[in-house]
């Protein structure tokens, strides 16, 4: 009795795609390391090279250059700080906070304090500190009292004359 093989057999084509992939990886690295062992002469012993001559250096002083243009100087700027409060009169202060100028104030306590937007909030400055020590002080003052005097009138005969009624006068 006879058998038969019923198994195809496989081609190079007939390999799933990442089996593919990974032989041409190998197979273009086994001909990389041919080629460069091939490419890599004999290597060649070390050889101490003959002395050389000494090199002389002659140091002078470079010719003297006269500026053309006077070098511009500019001063650094650093800001200046002011201490900060929470409150007037008696706060806590909060630490320096550089000058904001009198454009930034908003608002005003008596003449000493003054109120300026920082880092999301408010806070207070002396108003010397800021360079404003004659600002006027507009706090509205006290209304002013009103006195009542009473003239001397009797207080009856004027609400009779205003309460009788005139008499009629006869017509002719």
């Amino acid at each position: 009795m006879k058998t038969t093989n019923l198994q195809v057999p496989r081609r190079w084509l007939d390999l799933p795609v990442p089996a593919t992939i990974t032989i041409c990886i190998f197979a273009l690295l086994a001909i990389a390391a041919l080629f460069g062992r091939i490419h890599t002469g004999p290597q060649v012993a070390a050889q101490q090279t003959p002395a050389l001559d000494p090199i002389i250096i002659i140091a002078t002083s470079p010719a003297a250059m006269v500026p053309t243009a006077v070098p511009i100087q500019v001063a650094a700027v650093l800001p200046r700080f002011v201490m900060c409060y929470d409150q007037p009169v008696n706060g806590t202060v909060l630490g320096p906070i550089p000058d904001p100028g009198a454009a930034a104030i908003v608002a005003r306590y008596g003449a000493g304090w003054v109120m300026t937007p920082w880092n999301g909030g408010y806070c207070w400055l002396r108003a010397a500190d800021v360079g404003l020590p004659d600002v006027a002080d507009l706090q509205p003052t006290e209304a002013p009292a009103v006195i009542y005097q009473v003239v001397n009138q009797p207080v009856v005969e004027t609400i009779q004359e205003a309460t009788s009624a005139p008499e009629p006068t006869p017509v002719q």
